[in-house]
């Protein structure tokens, strides 16, 4: 077992930077409709081009974790992120933006498989798990700060360029301090087909039905805010720290989720970290000022319990021989299913208004909770001994 402590560093950066990276897009998404003079459609269009690569990756991903080692996969992703960067900030047209937001989506999708499968290994999985949540948090904050603030003085891919960097060093720390997989081991385990169980598949169809709600919430709250709330700044900014005050009150989520989970079965706790977005997300989009503020916080700090609760929930259910392609398929179609979200978001608040989008997205979340129900039910067996 690789130590604790440059597991869960290596893997907070490649957290936070996952997500800030992807985020940036979302934040300036304003800027590019006056720089490429195109809709909200076609800029929704692109934002699921960005995470449908990354949801597509984290299949594949997900083998070559359990095939060559999570410490390879993930410098590969560190490497290809920097690749990604100088593709966007060399683009001058709304193709190369596709383009590059392509290629980064494809490397960023390499992340969890590997990641999530070096926490599992590690002692106090829930715990770990729950630190592994805040850096994403902290990354989910910096996107939209780090995109809208840049935007608001300078040219947007500067921001891109800043994280490319970071990810650079990232991937020269894990190559070099890194442990290497205990491959050989691995190739004993048993077939994908009967890997899966049921209970594994009513936890891709959560994780599908919560990364569409989940995308579609935080890839429009930059734009939604920044039209909505009038404050004496640049309305990207203004959309972007408030976006980032949302994602930083997700902290208390990861921390709140991982320790309830060391405490209290992960199955029966899934039905709560998914259906209380609902009220909040339906409060969002029909009050204003104050109220809606306040919701879009609490729903914040809500959202981010359930990452936490169903990554432990995966350990406790999965044989640590077949756990990076179960993160992989969970992963895969948390970011594929959800990358859909950004187009049809976009005709939503193209044709209506936006704020009609975040009560929208509370119907997927409906048979989320009564699956999440089911899973409660199940009797499960914990697949290995791990220090809560």
């Amino acid at each position: 077992m690789k130590p604790s402590s440059s597991v869960v560093l290596i893997t907070s950066i490649g957290h936070a930077l996952v997500h800030s990276i992807t985020l940036i897009f979302p934040a300036i998404m304003i800027v590019l409709m006056g720089e490429f003079d195109v809709t909200l459609i076609s800029l929704g269009k692109l934002g699921t081009v960005q995470f449908l690569c990354f949801g597509l990756t984290a299949f594949p991903a997900g083998y070559l974790v359990d095939r060559i080692g999570s410490r390879n996969v993930l410098s590969i992703y560190f490497f290809g992120i920097s690749l990604s960067v100088i593709v966007l900030t060399l683009g001058q047209t709304f193709f190369a933006l596709t383009i590059g937001l392509g290629l980064l989506g494809f490397f960023a999708g390499l992340y969890h498989p590997a990641g999530l499968n070096l926490i599992s290994n590690t002692t106090h999985v829930s715990r770990n798990m729950g630190y592994h949540g805040i850096s994403g948090s902290l990354g989910l904050a910096l996107g939209p700060v780090l995109g809208g603030g840049i935007a608001g003085f300078a040219d947007w891919r500067l921001a891109f360029l800043i994280l490319g960097c970071i990810s650079f060093l990232g991937g020269i720390y894990s190559f070099f301090k890194l442990d290497h997989d205990d491959i050989p081991a691995r190739h004993h385990s048993m077939s994908i087909r009967n890997a899966i169980k049921p209970m594994h598949l009513a936890i891709f169809i959560i994780a599908a039905l919560w990364g569409f709600a989940h995308h579609g919430i935080f890839n429009f709250m930059p734009i939604y805010f920044s039209q909505s709330v009038k404050w004496d700044m640049d309305p990207v900014t203004i959309g972007g720290i408030i976006t980032a005050m949302v994602l930083l009150l997700g902290i208390f989520g990861q921390v709140f989720g991982g320790k309830l989970g060391e405490h209290f079965q992960r199955k029966n706790l899934l039905v709560w970290v998914v259906g209380l977005n609902i009220p909040f997300m339906l409060i969002m989009g029909f009050s204003q000022g104050a109220i809606m503020l306040g919701a879009a916080g609490l729903l914040g700090a809500i959202n981010f319990t359930y990452q936490p609760i169903s990554n432990s929930l995966i350990a406790d259910i999965t044989p640590k021989a077949n756990r990076g392609i179960i993160y992989g398929i969970s992963s895969g179609l948390g970011f594929g299913v959800g990358s859909f979200a950004a187009t049809a978001g976009g005709y939503i608040g193209e044709y209506f208004e936006i704020r009609y989008i975040f009560p929208s997205l509370t119907i997927v979340l409906i048979p989320a909770v009564l699956i999440s129900v089911w899973i409660s039910m199940q009797v499960t067996e914990s697949k290995t001994k791990t220090s809560q």
